[in-house]
């Protein structure tokens, strides 16, 4: 994945957990983790990316609250989608299911 200056004088700027989840995600997208694939362990994340496992969890919880990852206890972390999902337009958090119809109930 190419990082242009910007870009990269951006994320030497955002908090490291940001930085994480930004490598992350090029990563998926550029096919190391498919979809459905288990991600390495967040301690062997932590070593690979030598930083915390505190920063690691926050990087993952970012990029499952935006629909990329999906996590199961005792199961581990897995890859959901490779692009961020579409925004809720009542909340604006990312809809990462596909939308809920409610049943009319009868007047009456």
């Amino acid at each position: 994945m190419a990082v242009t200056a910007a870009v990269a004088i951006g994320l030497a700027r955002a908090p490291l957990y940001e930085q994480v989840q930004a490598q992350i995600l090029g990563r998926i997208k550029d096919g190391e983790w498919s979809v459905g694939q288990i991600m390495p362990n967040e301690g062997d994340l932590a070593r690979e990316f030598q930083v915390s496992s505190g920063t690691i969890r926050k990087a993952l919880e970012v990029l499952e609250d935006l629909g990329i990852l999906t996590r199961r206890q005792g199961r581990g972390t897995f890859v959901r989608r490779t692009e961020v999902a579409a925004p809720c337009p009542h909340c604006g958090r990312p809809m990462t299911g596909p939308p809920i119809k409610k049943e009319r109930k009868p007047h009456g």
